[in-house]
């Protein structure tokens, strides 16, 4: 069965990080702390271009939110254009979850088929659901009516996306009610378990006080740790946390990939 031949991350640009994370510690009035937002180019040999969440950019952020960041880079239609890539390539997009920095940039991909858990798209759609917030909502009712293909993902524990053992769903409900961590399995035999929002960034995975206000359901939150700390231990291999500013440095840097 076809893998994934090939894995990049892409730098959206950074946000302040937020006073109820764990990580605000290292943050004073002289210093704030930026966090990275980022997403994920896959290239599979069968099914093209995959996009693990969409990230942010100038012209795809609202007012509101755009103050909140810092150091934005080009859009993601300019970052594929360094590796021969258009939008047509993307042919399928996994959103791990609903939140504005992780979905701002499907605009640019109407005709993409889209991977959601089914009760993150339920959650998106509750006015009740604490999990997000309007911003959010007004999106999702932007999406709707711009895209054209969207599958959703039953709430199983483990979901093989394409059938064929690339991309894995994992679920990791607690930050939002459907929140999905992906393990990458490549044609080279490595693996890759990237965390998405289940943790943001290492001191989370020990730090519980992050959870407070952050997160939809903390007792699920805390799950979804164990069982990627369980996952760590069990067969040694890394966490990548999509917002860990200091991880990023140890990781290649697009256009550099993993294979």
């Amino acid at each position: 069965m076809s893998k994934i031949s090939k894995l990049y991350m892409v730098k959206c640009g950074g946000m302040v990080t937020p006073d109820h994370f764990a990580s605000a510690r290292n943050t004073t009035r002289e210093y704030k702390k930026i966090i990275n937002i980022c997403l994920y180019v896959l290239e599979h040999p069968e099914k093209g271009l995959i996009l693990l969440d969409t990230g942010v950019s100038v012209e795809t952020i609202s007012e509101e939110l755009l103050a909140e960041l810092a150091g934005l880079q080009p859009n993601i239609l300019k970052q594929l254009a360094r590796i021969g890539k258009t939008a047509d390539d993307v042919k399928h997009i996994c959103l791990s979850h609903m939140h504005a920095d992780h979905c701002s940039q499907c605009v640019f991909f109407p005709d993409a088929v889209y991977h959601i858990r089914e009760k993150e798209w339920e959650g998106v759609h509750d006015a009740n659901c604490k999990g997000f917030h309007e911003p959010d909502r007004i999106w999702v009712r932007e999406f709707e009516a711009r895209s054209k293909n969207i599958e959703l993902i039953p709430d199983v524990p483990e979901y093989d996306i394409f059938g064929d053992g690339s991309v894995i769903s994992i679920d990791t409900k607690g930050h939002t009610p459907g929140h999905q961590s992906f393990l990458v399995n490549f044609e080279s035999g490595r693996e890759m378990m990237l965390t998405m929002d289940a943790a943001h960034c290492e001191d989370e995975l020990y730090d519980e006080r992050y959870f407070i206000k952050s997160t939809w359901d903390i007792p699920k939150s805390l799950e979804a740790v164990k069982l990627l700390k369980d996952y760590r231990e069990k067969t040694g291999n890394p966490l990548y946390m999509l917002h860990d500013s200091y991880q990023w440095y140890d990781m290649k840097q697009f256009p550099e990939y993993y294979e």
